[in-house]
């Protein structure tokens, strides 16, 4: 096996990996330098200092890592992770990130104490419990959280992530004692192979949990309803809190949990006049029109209010939603349509928002510019400036890329990135998206950006020198 390899992380610290681009880990840190969750940054927010933390599924360490980081010395992350090859990995990345207070449990939870057997995945991330009656894959312990606590002498556990690939409805039978008892804050995913699996949800909620989703800004919780919200199609993981915890994360502004109306709506042209796009075009200096669209723009503006408390901005939020829904219903232009993509977005409703962004970007391609204003199709573009149709179209481009796509690993770069690359609006991501679809798929490409050069944005510059040769 060619040596591992020890890559860089936004958020500070160091993973070990395989070194093999067939690796999901490996793949989507060398294109994105974080996890392609958006729930990755936001655990870190949520945690505090000394907070003990589970991770059940730890795999590599993506969540491990960072997570004792934020509890400090004084918390303890403890890491389950039963796969010997795997776990030898996350045992050298706490020692690359000094994490002392990181414990690693060389065991699978379930419901009971027995042996089990993991059956490998193509990648160490898609692992999993199963019979093994044909000897593939590996031995391991299986337990229970109940067990665990009595075993380590745990106190209250302030947060669970769970990523069992099938097995949590075991592990929650297994963990009456954590679960009923206590009152952890529990991420747990909610997809399987057939779409959305709400069996684990309706447990949480029977158990007296509220449920939570977090927004595209990964920084808020806002209540999830199964009855009322279509599940979105790259919504990955729910969030499950008891009414204490959302109370005293409310009170942190990290949580929704009743939108509040808000008395007045925000100023669309103070928010337009604090920022750089605004200098793109006169467009954004005219005054909003009265009927759904400027309630609409005037409505994002207040979400988009960080004086303001959440609550409010939220409720806001919904607002911008239904009024922007309601203009483009009326009248489907291109300024329309690209505001609400955003509001879209923001609201977490990332497949819609998808096809929007394809409608917009087809709309601009004909020739339909924008004919009043509107809101960037993404905070980055916010702060960029530039001649309108090109401004537009990169920022059109850059986002489908984002957005419809977990990572290259699973679609291949649009061709669209090869325009851009030649623009002044390529970055060190879009050229590596660009580059590790040819080299995955073994195809000739050209860079337009050194990628063996380090950068604040390309934190794995050395590794990247190697893989272009």
């Amino acid at each position: 096996m060619a040596q591992d390899l020890c890559l860089n992380l936004q958020n500070g610290t160091k993973l070990m990996v395989p070194n093999r681009l067939d690796a999901i880990t490996t793949y989507v840190i060398l294109e994105q330098e974080r996890w392609f969750e958006k729930e990755w940054g936001f655990v870190e927010h949520l945690l505090q200092s000394g907070m003990t933390v589970l991770d059940i599924g730890a795999n590599l360490g993506i969540y491990s890592i960072g997570m004792a980081k934020a509890v400090g010395p004084s918390g303890r992350v403890y890491a389950y992770e039963p796969t010997s090859e795997t776990r030898a990995r996350l045992e050298q990345s706490k020692a690359v990130n000094a994490a002392d207070n990181l414990v690693i449990v060389p065991s699978a939870l379930s419901d009971t104490e027995r042996e089990g057997r993991i059956v490998f995945g193509a990648s160490s991330e898609l692992n999993r419990l199963g019979d093994g009656d044909d000897g593939q894959g590996e031995a391991v312990h299986l337990t229970s959280l109940d067990l665990e606590k009595k075993r380590l002498g745990w106190g209250a556990i302030d947060f669970i992530k769970m990523d069992a690939e099938g097995e949590e409805l075991k592990i929650i039978a297994g963990g009456s004692s954590v679960f009923r008892d206590g009152a952890p804050i529990v991420m747990f995913e909610i997809k399987s192979e057939t779409g959305f699996e709400p069996a684990i949800a309706q447990q949480f909620a029977a158990m007296g949990y509220g449920l939570f989703r977090l927004l595209s800004d990964e920084q808020h919780l806002v209540p999830f309803s199964e009855g009322k919200d279509a599940v979105d199609g790259f919504e990955l993981n729910l969030f499950a809190v008891k009414p204490e915890t959302a109370t005293a994360l409310a009170m942190r502004g990290v949580l929704v949990d009743v939108p509040l109306p808000a008395a007045h709506a925000g100023d669309w042209m103070q928010f337009v006049s604090t920022r750089p796009f605004a200098a793109v075009s006169p467009l954004f200096a005219q005054p909003l029109a009265d009927g759904a669209y400027g309630r609409g723009l005037s409505a994002y503006a207040g979400w988009r209010d960080a004086a303001r408390p959440l609550a409010e901005r939220y409720w806001l939020l919904m607002d911008a939603l239904s009024s922007l829904r309601a203009a483009a219903d009326e009248e489907r232009t291109t300024e329309r349509l690209i505001s609400l993509s955003r509001a879209e977005h923001d609201m977490g409703n990332r497949a819609v928002c998808n096809k929007l962004l394809v409608e917009c970007a087809t709309a601009v391609e004909a020739g339909k510019l924008p004919k009043g204003p509107f809101v960037p199709v993404s905070q980055h573009y916010e702060n960029l400036v530039g001649e309108l149709r090109g401004w537009l179209m990169t920022g059109l481009v850059e986002a489908l890329q984002q957005r419809t796509t977990y990572s290259t690993y699973y679609g291949k770069a649009l061709p669209q990135l090869d325009w851009v690359a030649s623009t002044r609006y390529n970055t060190c991501e879009l050229e590596r998206r660009r580059a590790l679809t040819a080299i995955f798929r073994g195809k000739p490409f050209t860079l337009q950006l050194d990628l063996g050069k380090p950068a604040p944005d390309h934190l794995n510059a050395e590794t990247w020198a190697k893989l272009i040769g």
